[in-house]
């Protein structure tokens, strides 16, 4: 989509590129014509995206997926960073909802900040397999929002509805 525009770039940061695919990501980026569109780098995540923020500033990034290390602490991190990087109107995407650190993570951030879960088209999974997703994320997670359990799918699609900072004072339970 970016080389038939013409104009936008797509930037990933995988610090394993090398030592565990033997670079066959940037081969074949390179082998489709597409790296003008791209940018690689190769270190974690919680080291990247503070240079990104301070490289390309705030409210430059279309999306950002975050599939980085999955415990709390990391998704959040990589979700403070990425908050800063996204455009009001844009989207951070959380992948692997089936874990119950992803999720605390994502309900953390429906609670505190202001993004809303982004709908998801119907026809997607199975009304079996969403209440299977939702009693086993429910097992995990008890105390995740209802609406969140029962998003069907596994990557959870977040939009930035405005900048507005969370107050010092201000926590919601999550």
């Amino acid at each position: 989509a970016l080389a038939d525009a013409g104009e936008g770039r797509h930037t990933a940061i995988d610090p394993y590129q090398h030592e565990n695919y033997g670079a066959r990501g940037l081969a074949n980026i390179e082998r489709a014509g597409l790296g003008d569109h791209f940018r690689w780098i190769g270190a974690p995540s919680h080291e990247a995206l503070p240079r990104l923020v301070a490289e390309e500033g705030e409210g430059t990034y279309d999306l950002v997926f975050i599939d980085g290390k999955h415990t709390f602490d990391f998704a959040l991190v990589d979700f403070f960073y990425a908050d800063l990087l996204v455009r009001v109107g844009g989207y951070v995407a959380f992948d692997d909802l089936w874990m119950p650190s992803i999720l605390r993570a994502v309900n953390f951030v429906l609670r505190n900040r202001d993004y809303a879960l982004h709908p998801v088209p119907e026809g997607g999974a199975s009304l079996r397999r969403r209440a299977g997703r939702f009693v086993r994320r429910a097992a995990k997670a008890p105390l995740v929002s209802p609406r969140l359990l029962a998003y069907p799918l596994n990557v959870g699609v977040l939009q930035k509805r405005s900048a507005r900072p969370q107050k010092s004072n201000e926590f919601n339970a999550f």
